[in-house]
């Protein structure tokens, strides 16, 4: 059982690392990214600090929401890939080069899309728990339990895409 437990945490972390060096990609880029990374862009714009301390500090403020909202959700997944993360895509913003034109952008664009959601998916296979990210989502549609999932996920992203936006992060093909 200790071992089984081991195995999926390990692939969580693995997962959790590929998806923040996929979102250092997306970033490079300078063509946009998901609605979250987006919001901790614009953050970032503001803030003193690495893009990935960003992301730590916007994802602390989603997972006390999220411990809020309903605490069973927060496991050490939760922790795992909240600090993984941040470190990763500080990671991959020290060790991807930048990227100038046009035709590189759009690669660094797409590699990074796919990085990121392959990353998830392992996260997800792994069954070791939820993101910060998901854990917020699950515990704000349970509290609008007369909405849907996907109706409760529009509006978060979307409050992040604009919020994001108004602060001066880049929002476009990524």
């Amino acid at each position: 059982m200790k071992n089984s437990l081991l195995k999926r945490y390990l692939l969580f972390t693995l997962g959790v690392v590929i998806f923040g060096v996929g979102i250092s990609f997306s970033v490079k880029s300078d063509l946009g990214s998901n609605p979250l990374t987006v919001l901790v862009m614009g953050v970032d714009v503001h803030v003193p600090l690495s893009m990935g301390t960003c992301n730590l500090l916007v994802g602390i403020v989603m997972t006390i929401f999220g411990y809020i909202l309903d605490r069973k959700d927060i496991t050490l997944a939760t922790f795992i890939c909240l600090f993984g993360s941040s470190y990763a895509i500080d990671l991959g913003a020290m060790i991807i080069p930048d990227c100038h034109g046009f035709l590189l952008q759009f690669i660094y664009s797409v590699f990074g899309l796919l990085l990121y959601t392959f990353g998830l998916a392992v996260q997800i296979q792994s069954k070791a728990g939820l993101s910060n990210y998901d854990a917020f989502i699950f515990g704000m549609n349970r509290i609008l339990n007369k909405m849907s999932y996907h109706q409760v996920r529009w509006i978060v992203d979307g409050t992040f895409l604009v919020s994001g936006f108004l602060l001066g992060g880049t929002v476009s093909l990524g």
